[in-house]
């Protein structure tokens, strides 16, 4: 089954023009998928039916489900004390988490504290504070950074004092690189130009804006109201104040979402013409996320739906310029990631996309989590759990892992699936000393199977996903993934149901 992806950007026809009210946009944009009924289309939308949409990031392998609690802070001091010589030379990346959000929205996924009087946070930054305290020594003098995310819950939930306070104590333990890459995530709804611009001279090169949906009923259904004027002067100012990077996110399969409804959102976002997009599938798992037990299942798109927003979105995400890097991230052309594409340099690390390789991980706060080495941990998801364990003097890991052999040889063939779309079996089996046909024979059945249906191209020296192939990667990369195979794993709550 051949799709040829970039030919279908091309073919496919779009409606052009800003459109200004909702119910115009519904009868003049039709969408894109309603308006065509070529081969293509029809290809897309069954490669999608077959295989999903959505799904695991693999930002870790194995994933979290599978740490365990064995694995506690007394673990993660050894295995930072014991890097590695060569490891140690590398600069590291911080993972920083500011867990406090004024209201929960139905599709978030992270661990939040929701409600919680602003009063909460001096004492969650104090213990913070405790957090770099143990780690400092074990780190050694001044540790180089090169990259850095502050995320969570949402960051600008602090005043620009206790920003300032945060950064400021994190960077008398860290050393950062001056090319390094350094993102903040905000609510743009609840954000004063002073306060970006205060970011950015705290050392802040890239913003992630978590935008979701511009339609009102959709908004008011997700628990997230913010206009599409405030999105944009955000995006001005933090561009003003020299900001490199911009990027938002856009979800599909939204309760009460429809395609006209994404349609009218697509259509405002490419019109503001951000950095980056990130496209994200809402999960539906009222069991874990008690806020989406308000939500019947006959309010949510059904999977015909959604399979026509995604390809609605990639087809004029492609029209607009922008570039497809891999697992529904967009970009502009002359952004950082395109060029690192351009020149073979993308890289898939616990960030997701990077021109970066991948280096030691240090968490920071609540749910963050930190890979050294060969192996991972998370931090404690309960705020009082957290400050008790920093009060004893101990790291507040809840749980992680060591990978095993098989996990570092799977966890290599992944990234180089996600980064490069292709796997050089020469360069696994020389870096893991391993015979990749024997290790993956069962493996390379599924992938003959695969290869017949067009997404993979096979050789005896390499494996490369084909157009149709990076359509479905996750899928691709789902065949190398031991725990999934096996049932061990937890289900994969982003793949679309009926």
């Amino acid at each position: 089954m051949q799709f040829n992806h970039n030919a279908h950007l091309g073919c496919w026809l779009v409606n052009g023009g800003s459109v200004a009210h909702m119910n115009a946009l519904a009868v003049n944009q039709l969408s894109l998928v309603e308006q065509s009924d070529s081969r293509e289309v029809d290809l897309a939308r069954e490669l999608l039916r077959q295989y999903g949409v959505g799904g695991t990031e693999y930002t870790a392998y194995p994933g979290v489900e599978r740490f365990a609690e064995f694995f506690d802070g007394a673990a993660l001091a050894r295995a930072i004390a014991t890097r590695a010589p060569l490891a140690a030379l590398q600069p590291l990346s911080l993972d920083v988490r500011v867990p406090f959000c004024e209201s929960q929205c139905v599709q978030c996924t992270r661990q939040t504290v929701v409600g919680r009087s602003r009063a909460a946070v001096e004492p969650y930054l104090t213990a913070m504070g405790r957090e770099l305290d143990i780690l400092e020594p074990l780190l050694g003098r001044s540790p180089t950074v090169s990259q850095m995310q502050l995320g969570g819950g949402t960051p600008n939930f602090l005043t620009a004092e206790q920003l300032e306070q945060l950064v400021r104590r994190v960077r008398e333990c860290f050393n950062f690189a001056a090319q390094g890459d350094y993102l903040i995530e905000i609510d743009p709804s609840r954000f004063a130009d002073e306060e970006i611009r205060a970011m950015a001279s705290l050392g802040f090169n890239r913003m992630n804006l978590g935008l979701q949906d511009f339609h009102p009923k959709v908004q008011v259904a997700v628990n997230r109201i913010q206009f599409e004027d405030r999105t944009a002067a955000v995006m001005q100012t933090a561009k003003a104040a020299g900001f490199r990077s911009v990027g938002v996110e856009l979800w599909y399969g939204l309760p009460t979402q429809t395609r006209e409804a994404f349609s009218f959102s697509l259509q405002r976002l490419v019109d503001l013409n951000p950095d980056r997009i990130s496209l994200l599938r809402y999960r539906h798992d009222p069991l874990r996320f008690p806020t989406q037990r308000a939500f019947r299942r006959d309010v949510l798109p059904d999977r015909a739906a959604c399979v026509d927003m995604m390809l609605e979105a990639r087809s004029r995400l492609g029209t607009a310029g922008y570039v497809d890097v891999g697992l529904d991230l967009f970009v502009r052309a002359d952004e950082d990631l395109a060029i690192a594409m351009r020149r073979g340099r993308l890289q898939r690390n616990s960030w997701g996309y990077s021109s970066q390789t991948e280096h030691d991980r240090i968490g920071l706060g609540l749910g963050a989590i930190s890979r050294i080495g060969h192996s991972y941990a998370q931090n404690l998801h309960a705020l009082d759990a957290y400050h008790d364990r920093l009060e004893q003097g101990v790291l507040p890991v809840m749980r992680g892992i060591e990978l095993s052999r098989d996990d570092l040889v799977r966890h290599a063939v992944i990234r180089a699936l996600l980064g490069r779309g292709e796997i050089s079996i020469e360069s696994i089996e020389i870096a893991y000393l391993v015979n990749f046909r024997s290790h993956f024979a069962d493996e390379c059945q599924q992938l003959e199977t695969m290869a017949k249906a067009g997404l993979l191209e096979l050789t005896p020296e390499w494996i490369t996903l084909t157009p149709d192939g990076r359509l479905v990667v996750r899928a691709v990369c789902a065949v190398f993934d031991r725990y999934r195979q096996t049932g061990s794993q937890a289900p994969v709550f982003g793949m679309v149901t009926d």
